[in-house]
């Protein structure tokens, strides 16, 4: 019993000290988050649009504008032909028109809702991207005519300004003629 160990205990030791090692320098390889995923048992280069969406649709909600477009664009990026990608277009659109948005931005949220409209043309968020987009081309249109509405005023105005001047002097010229027939007549 008191014998000499054997060396084959020693070697053993060494595989699974290797093998650890082969597996911690393997995962810090796998990109940020592919970890937790393996962990998770999920495919490292699985996609999950519907986390993505959730987590846009709260980002959303809490009027965390920049992270919300980063977890939609993520979808319209990755997701081609998917109707999740539909939906990230349209919320995508919907952020860049939102009134609380301070980096609105209606030509970008025309674009974005365009994608969504043009590449489904059955899909769940087709109509109201084409609503959306009529609306706002409809806004764009009215604020061209109030535009042209308010230079047009500010003409009549200066037209006005010029017309009461002219009223004046022409009162002015009519006392100076009264004036000196009633000199005129002494």
């Amino acid at each position: 019993m008191g014998g000499k160990r054997s060396g084959a205990r020693k070697h053993i030791h060494l595989c699974v000290a290797v093998l650890v090692f082969l597996v911690a320098v393997g995962c810090s390889s796998l990109p940020h988050g592919a970890v937790e995923e393996a962990a998770r048992g999920d495919k490292v280069s699985g996609f999950d649009p519907a986390g993505h969406l959730a987590s846009g649709r709260r980002l959303l909600a809490q009027h965390d504008f920049p992270r919300s477009l980063r977890e939609y664009q993520v979808i319209a990026s990755l997701a081609p032909g998917d109707p999740a990608r539909e939906e990230a277009l349209f919320y995508c659109g919907l952020i860049y028109a939102h009134p609380a948005n301070p980096k609105r931005d209606y030509a970008r949220s025309m674009e974005y809702l365009k994608k969504a409209s043009e590449g489904y043309a059955k899909g769940a968020f087709t109509e109201q991207a084409n609503v959306m987009l009529s609306i706002m081309k409809e806004n764009k249109e009215l604020n061209r005519t109030v535009e042209r509405s308010k230079t047009s005023l500010e003409e009549s105005n200066r037209l006005i300004e010029k017309l009461k001047a002219l009223i004046e002097a022409s009162k002015k010229v009519d006392i100076e003629i009264e004036d000196k027939k009633r000199e005129s007549v002494r």
